[in-house]
């Protein structure tokens, strides 16, 4: 049986131990099957917890108010450590049922308060091509009776950036993993991402660091990227070991395979790569509001194209809002402004109508998607803005955006007929929605530093995907 400890993310497996609550004793652990897979992370116990095998906890369940079990930890067949996380009780009677949201391999956790991991290794899909350097070599012998296959005996250092916090160095290494047999030798390039944090941290803020790094890697690659393997390191007193960690994703399918086929291959953005990732990592707070929305358009590809044209208006409304000022008059001025506004409202109409007409008023003062996307193109430039919009006129293709997301918004019966027909269109819309999530792709890397060479590659034909 393989353990735990070699398998990753993408892996689908179960596992039998013995499991109890951390306030137990090791001895009232009971037997029971962890699974896991695309479907989740669940612990189906043979018997319940000691603790809840009780007529209390049994009236609990009768009121609905499940017992709660947040930490549970586990030894398996294969004589590993399992702490599993943020779990929660799903059923339970004369066995018991728990789902959790993440477990750990190595080691018994209780308090996630402890910083303790100060390093981490993260294989994530898509990397190996990303990143790609050569490392195979094949020669001939002088007499050209034998071949002779080399390859680096030490890992390759790819990409290296310091000091950009939460962590204090970052580096893609590449190398050589090799599996032997008498009558079979496999060699499979390999490529990880590892970084030192600045500071310790707890395993909860650690794997959010490095969730961070994630919506970069999918914006640069092109599409989703995920986690295959993450292993932290932990120090304990004296000592450090080990420790992986495993959360189910929901989907886990990749459609681009090799580097020709990604937006931004690391070889393309080498030189700039170090201030790309400094500088994503000082804004990737900021910003997460805005790539969560395309980056969701991506990992949900089958939402209704209405429904992702939406999601992408409001990741560049918000883009706008967070990056540039997006006020008419200085405050002090609107202030005057409103109120002389609100006093001419006249005093005899509906209370409902001058409330919506005060509440109109407080946001007034911003700008209209309108102007915001105007200032977009303005902050894109000139040369970029051309590549986009080809022979499309600006303010033809921004009305065409507002009108769109005005009609889906409001289903204004006298929005003109060619909106109304291009909006139910799903080809058309699809590939208004391919432009649009380009578009904002490239405003969030130029924020974070990217030449506006590599970025107009974002809209050639082969990086769009029209349908036709």
């Amino acid at each position: 049986m393989e353990k735990l400890e070699r398998l990753g993310l993408f892996d689908e497996f179960a596992m039998r131990g013995r499991w109890h609550l951390p306030q137990e004793s090791p001895s009232d652990a009971v037997p029971g099957e962890l699974k896991f897979s695309t479907s989740g992370i669940e612990l189906k116990l043979d018997e319940t917890f000691k603790i809840h095998a009780t007529p209390s906890a049994f009236e609990q369940v009768l009121r609905l108010d499940i017992p709660k079990a947040p930490t549970v930890w586990g030894t398996t067949v294969t004589r590993e450590k399992v702490t599993l996380r943020r779990a929660f009780i799903s059923s339970i009677g004369d066995d018991c049922e728990i789902v959790a949201n993440e477990f750990i391999v190595g080691a018994h956790v209780d308090d996630d308060n402890l910083g303790n991991v100060i390093s981490a290794e993260i294989e994530f899909t898509h990397l190996e091509e990303w990143a790609y350097v050569p490392q195979f070599r094949m020669e001939e012998s002088e007499d050209k009776l034998r071949a002779r296959l080399s390859y680096p005996a030490k890992p390759l250092k790819v990409l290296r950036v310091d000091d950009s916090l939460p962590f204090k160095n970052l580096t893609i290494s590449a190398d050589v993993r090799g599996h032997f047999r008498r009558t079979a030798i496999e060699f499979k390039a390999h490529t990880e991402l590892i970084v030192e944090f600045a500071e310790p941290k707890s395993i909860t803020n650690a794997r959010t660091a490095l969730d961070r790094l994630t919506g970069l890697l999918s914006l640069l690659v092109g599409e989703s990227v995920y986690p295959k393997r993450i292993h932290l390191t932990v120090q304990a007193d004296s000592e450090r070991h080990t420790i992986g960690m495993f959360m189910s994703l929901r989907r886990r399918s990749t459609r681009l395979e090799y580097a020709h086929q990604m937006t931004f291959p690391l070889a393309l953005i080498h030189k700039e790569a170090p201030d790309i990732f400094r500088a994503w990592l000082a804004y990737e707070e900021k910003l997460r509001p805005v790539y969560n929305l395309v980056l969701s358009t991506v990992q949900a590809p089958d939402q209704y194209v209405q429904s992702i044209f939406l999601s992408l208006a409001q990741a560049l409304e918000s883009f706008h809002r967070i990056i540039y000022a997006s006020e008419y008059e200085n405050v002090n001025t609107y202030v005057l402004v409103r109120r002389a506004l609100i006093n001419a409202i006249p005093a005899d109409i509906s209370p409902t109508l001058a409330t919506k007409l005060r509440t109109m008023l407080k946001y007034g003062n911003q700008f209209s998607l309108r102007d915001r996307l105007h200032g977009l193109f303005d902050a894109l430039g000139i040369e970029l803005s051309n590549a986009f919009l080809g022979s499309e006129k600006r303010t033809d293709f921004i009305s065409k955006i507002v009108e769109i997301r005005n009609h889906l918004t409001h289903y204004d019966p006298s929005s003109p007929r060619s909106i109304v027909e291009l909006a139910g269109s799903t080809i058309e819309m699809h590939n208004l929605n391919q432009r649009l999530r380009a578009l904002t792709t490239a405003l969030l890397l130029k924020n974070v530093g990217m030449p506006d060479g590599p970025l107009g590659s974002l809209f050639q034909p082969q990086h769009l995907h029209l349908a036709h």
